[in-house]
């Protein structure tokens, strides 16, 4: 696990309000703002693979926001599946199966 990794999964376990997180990550000065999308996919990727799926789930849709501002028609595909895997995780079925269809 490289730093990074180490660092979202600290601030997940320091700050358990998804609105407080979401917060902190979008504070980090150590990416461009036009890698925050990338940032937000990954660091869901981080917190999924490690349980924390409120928390990966919320980071997804952040990282949609920034990829639909930049009609990342690629990378919007990729957090639509991972929303919808995040959601099947949380036992949230029916909207599950709504959001791959998207």
């Amino acid at each position: 696990m490289n730093e990074r990794e180490q660092e979202i999964l600290r601030l997940a376990e320091d700050y358990r309000r998804p609105d407080k997180f979401i917060h902190k990550l979008e504070k980090k000065p150590d990416f461009l703002p036009s890698e925050k999308g990338d940032f937000f996919l990954q660091a869901g990727g981080t917190l999924y693979e490690h349980f924390h799926y409120a928390l990966a789930l919320i980071t997804w849709k952040r990282a949609l926001k920034y990829f639909i501002r930049d009609n990342n028609k690629t990378a919007k595909s990729k957090c639509y599946g991972n929303i919808g895997i995040a959601l099947e995780s949380l036992g949230k079925f029916k909207q599950s199966d709504t959001t791959r269809r998207l």
